[in-house]
């Protein structure tokens, strides 16, 4: 007789979870503890369809007598397991959109496909388009190029049909616009003035000629410069960020057309979805950025919390690839007397293996403007001129927007709200406090996305350590 252990989620051992995750296809990384495998295991699919309204407390998971994890149960008995009893055939995994049984057997009742895009099964009936038995037969046999995506999969990334279409069209544009362009060269090399020198260049007979090698330099400095015109031109872009109500808005076209409905004129350069369900839409230049904020209207996009502009406050720059023999003190020296009242700080970065000088220095400057300033000019100290980038912090420790939970992101969370200014249980974005704020991890006076959190210094240490 099969003995069954149950064993509150809560007082789940690191082994424990790591069997549970395992049922699930889920991998945690090596810095993650005890709460980050739970609120990771929170985050799937199919344990939020099936018992995510319960909690770590009420939530029971059950193991065999060889400790084997075998399904999940409710305290209050009305939830007794959420993965379906397989009586024939070999479990493959539930399905990603109703979480019932995906057998190896061709029938309606289990025939699954794995998707292309997250690895998991799905019944070929669960899409809007139930696919035939013939069509999963070919598809089981075809080649590993030939994407299958499941419905969730689809809504993210699209149809791959369409997609193929835009890509095939792109090309036939693409060679249209070669072969205008070649007739053109022909047209210019048949007449009298251009004929011998063309004929020339393109059959590659002047190749050692000193003038096609003067007309390349021409062409090589005129790209140069044209590249250089386009990194300003895209770093003084400036970024908004929206959070909207209307959760059918996934892909960039749905985003475009929806912006459009509102403010007719304004052109995007570029737009996508974050992964905390957020939008970010990338404008012109930082005027058409603030005038689209100014006039912003929350019933916009089903409804939202309203937009940001998050580069406002970033006066944070990086020098990259400075190798030159000069020493730190020098530089340091020779930028803080180059460029007095911008710069404010300079922090020349470290390798972490010996703690040398790792060619990259980090720049304060005194307000936005003046990094745009040098950003745009370039910076030049010790006789040489270097490239200066905007410098953004990348958090590799997850924290949850809306439980201020770690180890998970606002789109997977199922907790009760917490804010990050004063740790109440409410959103943070209809919070309206600008001082006095609780941090809802170590009760200090900031906000609970600061860097300063000494939670967020032991978290970020643990990862760091971890990854050595």
């Amino acid at each position: 007789m099969t003995t069954l252990i149950k064993i509150v989620l809560s007082e789940l051992s690191s082994l424990q979870l790591d069997s549970v995750l395992n049922k699930f296809q889920l991998t945690a990384p090596d810095s993650y503890d005890e709460d980050g495998k739970r609120e990771l295991l929170r985050s799937s699919k199919v344990f939020t369809r099936g018992i995510g309204n319960y909690d770590n407390d009420n939530t029971v998971a059950v193991f065999n007598n060889k400790g084997t994890f075998v399904d999940f149960e409710s305290v209050d008995g009305n939830v007794k397991g959420i993965f379906a009893i397989s009586k024939s055939g070999k479990v493959m995994y539930p399905c990603s959109v109703c979480c019932k049984e995906v057998t190896d057997k061709s029938d309606t009742s289990g025939r699954g496909i794995e998707c292309s895009g997250c690895g998991w099964y799905f019944h070929t009936g669960c899409t809007d388009k139930p696919i035939s038995l013939d069509l999963f037969k070919a598809l089981t046999n075809s080649p590993s190029y030939i994407k299958v995506l499941c419905p969730p999969c689809n809504s993210v990334y699209g149809s791959a049909l369409s997609k193929l279409k835009r890509v095939e069209s792109k090309v036939d544009a693409m060679a249209v616009k070669v072969n205008n362009v070649e007739s053109k060269v022909k047209q210019v090399a048949n007449k009298s003035s251009y004929s011998g020198y063309s004929a020339a260049v393109l059959n590659g007979i002047s190749k050692h000629s000193p003038i096609p090698q003067k007309v390349m330099e021409g062409l090589k400095s005129i790209s140069k410069a044209k590249q250089e015109t386009d990194d300003v031109e895209r770093l003084k872009r400036t970024r908004v960020v929206i959070r909207p109500e209307d959760t059918n808005i996934r892909t960039s076209r749905e985003i475009r057309k929806a912006f459009n409905q509102h403010y007719q004129g304004m052109v995007i350069k570029h737009c996508r979805l974050t992964a905390s369900g957020s939008i970010t839409l990338e404008f012109a230049n930082e005027n058409t950025a603030k005038t689209v904020q100014s006039n912003w209207k929350t019933s916009h996009f089903g409804g939202n919390k309203g937009m940001k502009i998050p580069g406002d406050y970033n006066t944070v720059g990086m020098v990259k690839h400075v190798y030159d023999d000069h020493k730190e003190d020098d530089m340091k020296k020779d930028i803080m007397q180059n460029y007095p009242g911008l710069v404010t700080k300079c922090e020349f970065q470290q390798k972490r293996s010996d703690k040398s000088f790792n060619g990259m220095i980090k720049l304060e400057f005194s307000s936005r403007e003046a990094m745009m300033k040098v950003i745009t000019d370039k910076i030049k100290f010790c006789h040489q001129r270097y490239i200066v980038e905007e410098y953004k912090r990348k958090s590799r420790v997850i924290k949850c927007n809306k439980c201020q939970g770690w180890g998970h992101i606002h789109r997977y969370c199922t907790k009760s709200a917490k804010c990050g200014k004063c740790a109440e249980n409410h959103e943070s974005n209809s919070c309206s406090i600008t001082s006095g704020f609780k941090c809802a991890h170590c009760n200090e006076d900031h906000q609970a996305g600061s860097f300063d959190c000494a939670v967020y210094k032991e978290k970020l240490a643990k990862f760091s350590h971890d990854s050595l």
